[in-house]
């Protein structure tokens, strides 16, 4: 599970500095709103689609949270 988080989490900051790059390359005029909404929509869909794809991987039911709790008395 901490593999798969921190693979997300690259890919993740990934994609924010490549947007950021295009972004910072666009030329001021009309079209420039229009593409950073899709660039936008694809951070979006950076941030979900590991989650949807992995919907087996990710069952929350079978985690044992008596492992990870530590119980002071």
């Amino acid at each position: 599970m901490i593999e798969f988080l921190s693979s997300w989490a690259k890919s993740l900051g990934v994609a924010i500095v490549v947007v950021s790059i295009l972004e910072m390359l666009l030329p001021n005029n009309n079209t420039k709103k229009y593409i950073r909404m899709v660039m936008g929509i694809y951070i979006i869909f950076n941030i979900i689609a590991p989650f949807i794809n992995n919907k087996n991987f990710l069952n929350l039911n079978e985690i044992n949270l008596d492992t990870y709790v530590e119980t002071r008395k």
